[in-house]
């Protein structure tokens, strides 16, 4: 039996080509699909690499905060020390201290009085004793004057008190120790300079 194809060949060819068009639309499409699920895939595990960055980022920034606030700590301590250990210094190298105070008083103190107390206050010295009479407390504060090691000698308090049927006068009185008050005057200066400089 004999066919004839009745259909013009244009659009038998048409057809044939919308058809290869059309798969490799789908084809093109699908690829483009899977590149873009790849891309996707790969920003996600981007994003999440970032996001445990930025958290480590952030604990060790906690962490060097910390530390600083340490360190601030450490250099106040630091500075405090230092003070401590200049004022030994200088002490030493003005050939003064404790030792040498309390000889100097040993020497200059009447027979006719105690010292029941000794404080001291930064650069002040607080005595509190007993004396025989006026003469002798005057007496101990005119010592003191003429030192070299004190200056400033001011009576607190002289009221009578009986001990032992025996009327004797109760007294305080505050001196400065005049090393240490050019101490603490040498570190006034020099904090109001480092002020200055700043």
């Amino acid at each position: 039996m004999i066919t004839i194809n009745l259909l013009p060949k244009k659009e038998v060819r048409r057809e044939t080509t919308l058809v290869k068009h059309g798969i490799i639309a789908s084809i093109s499409l699908l690829v483009a699909l899977i590149v873009l699920f790849l891309c996707s895939a790969k920003i996600k595990t981007k994003i999440n690499l970032i996001d445990n960055q930025t958290t480590t980022i952030k604990s060790e920034l906690a962490e060097l905060k910390e530390n600083k606030k340490k360190i601030e700590e450490l250099k106040v301590s630091e500075a405090i020390f230092q003070k401590k250990i200049d004022v030994i210094k200088k002490l030493e190298k003005r050939k003064i201290g404790p030792v040498k105070i309390l000889d100097e008083i040993a020497t200059i103190i009447p027979e006719k009085m105690w010292l029941n107390e000794l404080k001291s206050q930064k650069t002040r010295l607080c005595f509190d004793g007993v004396a025989i009479d006026n003469e002798t407390i005057a007496f101990f504060m005119t010592n003191l004057e003429n030192s070299d090691q004190f200056n400033d000698v001011e009576l607190k308090v002289a009221q009578e008190i009986e001990v032992d049927d025996y009327m004797l006068k109760n007294f305080s009185l505050t001196c400065n120790v005049k090393a240490m008050q050019e101490i603490e005057e040498e570190a006034s200066s020099e904090d109001g300079n480092k002020e200055k400089n700043r």
